[in-house]
């Protein structure tokens, strides 16, 4: 049997209103029958089409905007996992040449690299007597921590010394934000030097031994 060529405008008749969408489906997926999968390519036009009307125009944008900030975390993250080595390294070689004052750290934040760097702690020189025990008063060191975010970015804090006898952490240092920033800011060593310079600034301001 010779099949009858449709005219175009037939075509878009049995697309628009001789076909349901329970028809369409099936012949998009190849369950039509044979003399019907000439106009397949145009059913499966139409679904395509009624998707996309679907969506306006500022609901693929949103979508399109929230798959770019995806993309964009997860390409801060692997930054981040190569830069960390670097600036640990950096960390490690200003503690070396401190006089033993200051200790770095690398620790594991939310699957992520956390970097320290701590002036630990210490005795003050003071004692305290409570009943019959007596102990010292330590200081807990200031620190800088280099923080990723969930969002690939990486927080820079500083937090201030405090002093209180042992095994007793009430005391709450002071807390400090200096910026949050892209990885490849921190690969640059005269930004971490000067990250450096505002902690060290910083520590001899808030310790208890200052004064004005």
């Amino acid at each position: 049997m010779s099949r009858r060529k449709l005219p175009k405008d037939e075509k878009k008749i049995t697309v628009s209103i001789k076909i349901s969408e329970r028809e369409l489906k099936q012949l998009e997926w190849g369950k039509d029958e044979p003399r019907s999968r000439p106009i397949s390519r145009l059913i499966k036009k139409e679904l395509q089409r009624r998707a996309s009307m679907s969506l306006s125009e500022n609901m693929r944008h949103s979508l399109g905007q929230l798959s770019e900030n995806i993309g964009n975390t997860m390409a801060r993250r692997k930054q981040w996992l190569q830069i960390s080595t670097n600036v640990n390294q950096y960390l490690s070689e200003i503690a070396a040449h401190s006089e033993r004052r200051l200790i770095n750290y690398q620790r594991n934040f939310r699957g992520q690299t956390m970097l320290e760097l701590s002036f630990g702690s210490n005795p003050t020189g003071l004692v305290y007597k409570k009943e019959r025990t007596e102990g010292v008063f330590v200081e807990r060191g200031a620190s800088i921590l280099f923080i990723p975010q969930i969002n690939g970015k990486v927080t820079v804090d500083l937090i201030g010394h405090s002093v209180d006898y042992e095994n007793n952490n009430d005391e709450q240092p002071t807390r400090k934000k200096i910026n949050t920033f892209e990885p490849e800011h921190l690969s640059i060593r005269k930004n971490i030097e000067e990250l450096i310079e505002k902690f060290l600034d910083f520590a001899i301001e808030d310790h208890w031994s200052f004064s004005e």
